[in-house]
């Protein structure tokens, strides 16, 4: 473990420290591409085209993992029967077909967005998701759970300081941001309640349909 901490934090250090000692490009110049111009300057033209190839596949990579990572969440929720049934559905090499086209979907609308207005989205949307499990734990292990009062004590303490962090991420968003946290909420209730919704607007037709025959039958003996 120790190991892999010091491989990858050497990993992220190094370019970083060779690029600032070895160039005199400021620290107002640094920008998406100066570690490239850097290598550039360093040892050549192939050295930055190595390392912008290098991040276009990890950039790819990442996105792949994030991808099989959010699908196989929404499809593990199907097969909860926790949202529709339909995202439970497996192509023939066992993907999640639908989950992976609603994962798409959702990026196609950001893609518009400015990359900082979707850095602050996503961390607002990662520190909303956060307190509510913080919310939830609090509910099962401190109000709900049958532990020692040291214990919720101690469970308290924990999660009172990421909380508070949460808060202030939130507190500092704009306008913009709580109206898409808004519009995230409300979506993601009626998404997850999608069934039974479903389930009880029919229910209230038949109900509905069963009544107007009653009626009708009545006013027909009635006449």
């Amino acid at each position: 473990m120790l190991i892999s901490v010091a491989l990858v934090s050497t990993a992220y250090l190094l370019p970083i420290l060779i690029a600032t000692g070895g160039t005199d490009i400021s620290q107002d110049d640094w920008r998406a591409g100066s570690l490239a111009i850097a290598a550039t300057k360093i040892a050549g033209r192939w050295l930055g085209n190595w390392i912008v190839l290098s991040s276009g596949i990890s950039l790819l990579g990442s996105f792949f993992a994030e991808i099989s990572a959010d699908t196989m969440q929404v499809m593990g929720m199907a097969d909860r029967a926790q949202i529709p049934s339909i995202f439970s559905h497996r192509s023939p090499h066992e993907t999640p077909t639908y989950a992976i086209l609603l994962s798409m979907v959702v990026i196609m609308c950001l893609l518009p967005l400015d990359f900082g207005l979707i850095v602050e989205l996503a961390n607002f949307s990662y520190c909303l998701s956060i307190t509510f499990e913080f919310v939830a734990f609090a509910k099962i292990r401190i109000f709900n759970g049958d532990n020692s009062l040291i214990r919720k004590a101690f469970y308290f303490v924990i999660i009172t300081f990421p909380m508070l962090f949460n808060v202030l991420v939130i507190a500092l968003a704009s306008y913009a941001t709580y109206i898409y946290g808004a519009v995230m909420v409300v979506f993601g209730f009626l998404f997850v309640n999608a069934h039974s919704i479903g389930t009880n607007c029919r229910r209230l037709a038949r109900r509905s349909k069963k009544s107007e025959v009653r009626s009708y039958r009545r006013n027909e003996g009635f006449c």
